[in-house]
This record gives structure tokens, sequence and C-alpha cells, in this order.
């Protein structure tokens, strides 16, 4: 289908991105979406019984599959505005109520913290180049704050105010906390610790546990869940009121890849996982093992996209400058198929997480052809 349409078909050597579609669904997860598309359910129904099964599985109160982490920061704001009042939900993004500020800290600024506002809601910063406990604690005070927004990968931050912490003020000040996890997916432990804090949201994409790109899930509490949930695209023709979420919709397919993806990670081999990654970085480094002009490493590539030392699944080339870097991207991108990697500086680095054992083959032979030629 790609011959068809024109489309070159890539490599991944960059890991788990919107941009190359997500993950690639594990053939149990495969099979389960491809059942489900082979036959009609109740989609009311079906997210209910999905969303239960998530809860389920990770021991929360409440669930809800959504379309997405990005999805999940609009839908859960506009959760905190309207709750689950139908009037105040017809109304979003408008807000008639006066409350709709929801909070950030300063140094917790990321990309994704602008689709808060399609939801009707307003950020306030707590803080300037530094929050402390008293400057967070005097914005989720303020009359007109819902919550809070916390990106879990951002936890640690110098002149920071914890997660513990946040969660422990938001609630003394009677405003909900959304936490935005969405790729905290691994260590288990760390995905289970997060999803059962007392935050109302937790929101993971389901592209990071091996599900569906526009896949994901929030965790939380009943009452707040029940609040996302009267937000929910189904029955939008047939509801009494004009329901916010019509234009974040999934099919059945995704619903179902979703919650199966995540009982599938759950109970995955991860050590398993990681000797297969070892396994194909070993054979791109083998292949270019004789070539003395270049220095290459095992070594692991974060989430946050850091080069580290740890379990390994990125074999990085140190080509001793960034030109000699950015020939050896920019001819890999250009090949058929194309291999697209990351490139820091001087090193090019390349992910394995995505990328066959037959892919990872031909990939040796596409970084060997452009080394020797730049």
């Amino acid at each position: 289908m790609y011959e068809k349409l024109g489309v070159r078909r890539v490599i991944n050597g960059r890991g788990v991105y919107t941009d190359l579609g997500g993950s690639s669904l594990e053939p149990d997860v495969w099979a389960a979406a491809t059942e489900a598309n082979s036959a009609y359910a109740s989609v009311p129904e079906l997210i209910d019984a999905a969303s239960a099964r998530a809860a389920k599985l990770l021991h929360t109160d409440a669930a809800r599959v959504v379309p997405g982490a990005s999805a999940a920061l609009v839908l859960t704001g506009a959760a905190l505005l309207a709750g689950s009042d139908p009037k105040a939900i017809e109304l979003l993004p408008s807000v008639t109520s006066g409350r709709r500020a929801i909070v950030i800290q300063a140094r917790h600024r990321y990309k994704y913290d602008h689709l808060l506002p399609l939801s009707g809601a307003h950020l306030r910063v707590a803080g300037t180049a530094a929050t402390s406990a008293d400057e967070l604690h005097s914005a989720l005070k303020e009359r007109d704050t819902v919550g809070q927004c916390f990106p879990a990968h951002l936890d640690g931050t110098v002149s920071t105010v914890p997660l513990e912490t946040a969660l422990e003020l938001a609630s003394q000040s009677g405003k909900a906390t959304i936490v935005d996890a969405a790729f905290l997916c691994y260590p288990i432990g760390r995905m289970r610790e997060l999803a059962t804090s007392n935050a109302e949201y937790v929101i993971f994409s389901a592209k990071y546990f091996g599900g569906p790109n526009a896949g994901g899930i929030v965790f939380g509490s009943a009452d707040a869940i029940a609040a996302l949930t009267a937000l929910d695209f189904t029955r939008f023709e047939s509801s009494d009121y004009l329901r916010f979420g019509r234009a974040f919709k999934m099919d059945r397919a995704q619903v179902v890849a979703t919650v199966a993806a995540l009982e599938n990670w759950l109970s995955m081999d991860h050590a398993a996982r990681f000797a297969s990654y070892a396994g194909r970085v070993g054979a791109l480094g083998a292949a270019l093992s004789q070539d003395k002009s270049i220095v290459i490493s095992q070594k692991h590539f974060t989430m946050d996209e850091e080069v580290v030392e740890g379990a390994v699944n990125c074999l990085t080339i140190d080509t001793g400058s960034p030109d000699r870097a950015a020939r050896i991207e920019a001819y890999l991108a250009k090949t058929d198929p194309a291999l697209l990697v990351h490139i820091r500086g001087g090193t090019i680095v390349v992910d394995v997480e995505n990328m066959g054992d037959d892919e990872s083959h031909v990939a040796a032979r596409l970084l060997s052809e452009a080394v020797g030629v730049s």
C-alpha cells in the first residue's frame, strides 16, 4: 500500500513517536483489534467495559479509555471546568462560572500545556524562575482555580514542588490534580504508583505500552472519571445535551487494542524485551566494528531523549564531528527504505525498540554504507 501511494517505507531507528505512527502492535493486540473490527458492538458499552478492565488491571478506583494523551489533557481540563453538569458541558469551551484557572509550576511549563486552554481553561503559572510550596498553595487557593496540571516526567526538577507535596496542597485547597504521565509506563512499578496516586486524573498514552498511536487511558477517582465520562463522544445525537467530547472519538478496534495492549504490557517479560533490543544493537555494532573512523557504544535511550548507561536499546556512533554526523543522517533519510535516526552533535543514535530483527539487518547495511561514504 505504501508503494501504491508513493510513500517510502521507514525503518524506525528513533523509537515511539507520533510522527512515525507510534508503536507496532504485538500479534495478540493486533488480533484483538481485528476481532473488534470484524463485529459490531455498542461503543458506549464497549468503552465502559474496557475502562473497567483497565481500572482492574492497575487496581484503581476508575479509568477511562480515551483517544490519546493529548486529547486526555483537553478532556480532563474540560471535566474540571464543567464537572458532570450538562448545561456547563454544552457551553464549553465557554465558561460562565468564573472558575477556569488551571495551575502549573513555572519550571513545569512544557509543549503540551498549550492543549489545556482548548478546554476553555486558563493557565495560571505559580512562581517565576522557581516555585515554592507557598507559591503553589497560594495559586491553588485562588477562587477561580479548579486544579493543577503536573507533568510527571518533570517531577524532581530543581526549584519545583514535588508531586507528593503538590497533591497534598491541592487536597488541602479542595482542588483537583491532572498528572500527565504519558510515557511513564515503565518500570511497571512506577506506572502503578502513578496510577494509584491521589490525583483525580492520571494520563497515559497507549503508544508507550504497545497500544494504538491514538489511544490512551486516564486513571483516577470514581467521581472524577464520572465527570470525564459525561463529556464522552458517544450518544451525541441521542443525548439530551451536546457533549463536548464529540470531536475526540474512537472506533471499536482502537478501544479494544488499547486495553489489550495494557494487559499485554503488564504481563510481558520485560527482561526478554530488553534482551531482544540488545541482540539487535549487537547486530548493528558488528556491521560497523571494523571501521576505525568511528566509535560505537551500546547505550540506553530514555523517553526523555537522553543517552545514558542502562538496559541496552540503542547504538551510538561517535563520528568525530557534527558535520559528518549530519551527512550520515541525511544519507540514511534518502535511502529506500529510509533509516531514521537521532543526531546528537557528532553522534548518531539508533534506537532499535521499534525495529524488527529483519529490519535490523537492513539497518546494519545502510549504516555501514552511510559511514563509508561520509
